[in-house]
């Protein structure tokens, strides 16, 4: 990383000493092509500087007595970086390496240039492999681990050259000055290199993979006659690692020369090769090893095809998450065929894809509703999925927080109409005539609420409404037509409980009302009803009191003002004194 010829050719600007050599800032090239701006003293390089290499890389630091001292920065042709410490123009000590987009590649220690002791490959997946190198500083050992992107879950055991030889699942639990710490499970089975072929999909093929496994299982898909899909096996943040993509290696010519319905599991992997899961491994009893084959294709997909670099199968293409999962919600990607037109036949794609994407402009158009509902029915349900609400009915009634639940009245406002009919009850038993005649206009105010629940329902029930808070993220047809079933199931609940409440209200009034015996007091020469006798002297009149006997017969008596109840004067102690006339 230094000049190759310390000869200079020429000082292209700056002073130079009594000798014609360079002496302070000076920009010198040199015969190897290459050019170094910086401060000298005659002639030798003191102080901070750059040297421009004629490949286009660059090494920036301090120099002392013409050679590099402590920390320069390589900065490689492509864009990469390297931080590192020098000593006597050589790499000795910490260093830290970076690739063009800024990722971490590389974290360890350079004795005179070359990796030593504990070091750290990272893979731009995210995944890296982790161990003390050997003496020409390959990551050869029995001691070596290749850790997953989660950080924690690891391959532990021996590789020679970065390459798994025999290894068992293992955790990272911890860091001391750079060096991990894992803990080993003795009964995990062996995993070892195991780099597919045109002709072998694995070794061993029903081996699961210890990091997808924990992320995704197989079900049947959400996607009408898709068979089986992909979910999600726990929460998953954007950005995550979620399954593998291993199959077959095949060429481009050979896939281009199929018929498409041999090709329903082949992904390019790159110019050369293509991944194909063929029959009869496209079956979980047959092949299980990775299972990124299973995710199916979504035009508003939750994940993407990444490539990654396993231990175990090699280069390879990962699921990753381009949005935020939940649990059990299926993954789906954009399978990305050419929707430029080939010819009569349209796009170079299979059938299905050809009239998913004629739905798919029908919907983005927005000229046809019927294909709009019926592509969020079938081909998007992942989409669907990504909203995780809970079941309609339960979560548009009793949901608080949204504008939805807003303008919904609860389920409990239909079942404070049945108040009427328990306030009927109460007063039957307390035969008070005040609250007979509240509950009646308590009815009538119950019954009047429910007719305009049913009218209001009614009108609303075969429309959504827009919900801004709860679904402000995703303004497409999918939501609204989830919210479109949410209103219908909240508006059919309501209906529902208003019709129990209208039913029972009226059936306790009736059944309260009907407990109450049939006696009657009223004034014979006013023909006024009283139900509480008049116990002034000086009133004038006469109190005739009405019941009805066992035998439903009308009884009437005549009875005079004083100071004993009429039933007392009439040995009637067995009848209510007050009560509405029959």
């Amino acid at each position: 990383m230094d000049s190759d010829d310390d000869n200079v050719d020429e000082v292209l600007e700056g002073p130079v000493d009594d000798d014609g050599l360079p002496h302070g800032f000076c920009t010198v090239a040199y015969s190897s092509s290459d050019r170094f701006e910086g401060h000298f003293f005659h002639g030798e390089k003191n102080g901070k500087g750059k040297f421009f290499f004629f490949d286009g890389s660059t090494l920036d630091g301090s120099y002392m007595d013409d050679v590099l001292q402590g920390q320069g920065v390589y900065t490689y042709e492509d864009g990469g970086v390297l931080h590192g410490t020098y000593v006597d123009g050589e790499l000795n000590g910490p260093a830290q390496e970076f690739d063009p987009e800024g990722r971490l590649i590389f974290k360890g220690q350079y004795k005179d240039n070359i990796h030593c002791g504990v070091c750290w490959i990272y893979y731009p997946d995210r995944g890296c492999v982790v161990g003390e190198v050997n003496e020409d500083g390959e990551m050869t050992g029995k001691a070596v681990a290749y850790v997953y992107p989660d950080g924690h879950t690891a391959l532990y055991g021996s590789f020679v050259d970065g390459e798994l030889i025999e290894a068992r699942l293992a955790t990272l639990t911890d860091q001391e000055n750079g060096r991990p710490h894992f803990t080993v499970q003795p009964d995990s089975p062996v995993y070892s290199y195991d780099k597919s072929t045109s002709s072998c999909i694995a070794a061993h093929k029903t081996l699961i993979d210890p990091y997808e496994s924990q992320r995704v299982y197989v079900g049947q898909s959400l996607i009408s006659g898709a068979g089986e899909g992909l979910f999600a096996k726990t929460d998953a943040d954007a950005d995550t690692v979620m399954a593998f993509y291993n199959g077959v290696r095949i060429t481009h010519s050979e896939v281009d020369a199929r018929d498409w319905s041999l090709n329903g599991n082949t992904i390019s992997l790159d110019e050369d090769t293509v991944i194909d899961v063929p029959e009869p491994f496209n079956r979980t009893e047959n092949y299980c090893a990775s299972l990124g084959h299973k995710a199916n294709h979504s035009f508003t997909p939750n994940c993407k095809y990444d490539p990654f670099v396993h231990s175990r199968f090699g280069p390879i293409k990962c699921i990753r998450t381009i949005r935020a999962v939940q649990k059990d919600e299926e993954l789906t990607v954009a399978y990305g065929y050419d929707h430029e037109p080939s010819g009569k036949s349209g796009p170079e794609a299979p059938d299905w894809y050809k009239q998913e994407l004629r739905k798919w402009h029908a919907l983005d158009s927005g000229s046809d509703e019927t294909s709009r509902r019926e592509e969020v029915k079938t081909h998007d349900h992942g989409a669907l999925q990504a909203l995780h609400t809970e079941p309609e009915a339960g979560d548009a009634v009793f949901r608080m927080d949204t504008t939805l639940s807003e303008t919904r009245a609860p389920l409990w406002a239909g079942l404070i109409m049945a108040i009427p009919g328990v306030l009927a009850l109460f007063a039957s038993q307390r035969k008070n005539p005040t609250l007979v005649n509240v509950m009646i206009v308590s009815s009538v105010v119950s019954h009047v609420a429910t007719v305009i629940v049913f009218v209001y329902t009614g009108v609303t029930l075969s429309y959504g409404e827009e919900d801004d808070e709860l679904f402000h993220p995703r303004h497409i047809t999918e939501v609204k037509f989830v919210l479109s079933r949410m209103v219908k199931a909240a508006n059919s609940t309501m209906v529902l409980a208003g019709v129990g409440s209208f039913i029972f209200s009226s059936l306790i009034a009736y059944m309260g009302c009907r407990s109450l015996p049939l006696c009657g007091c009223y004034d014979s020469v006013t023909g006024m009803e009283m139900l509480v006798p008049q116990n002034d002297p000086s009133a004038s009149g006469e109190l005739v009191c009405s019941w009805q006997g066992g035998d439903e017969r009308l009884f009437n008596s005549p009875v005079s003002f004083t100071e004993r109840c009429p039933e007392q004067e009439q040995e009637l102690s067995a009848l209510p004194p007050y009560s509405r006339l029959a």
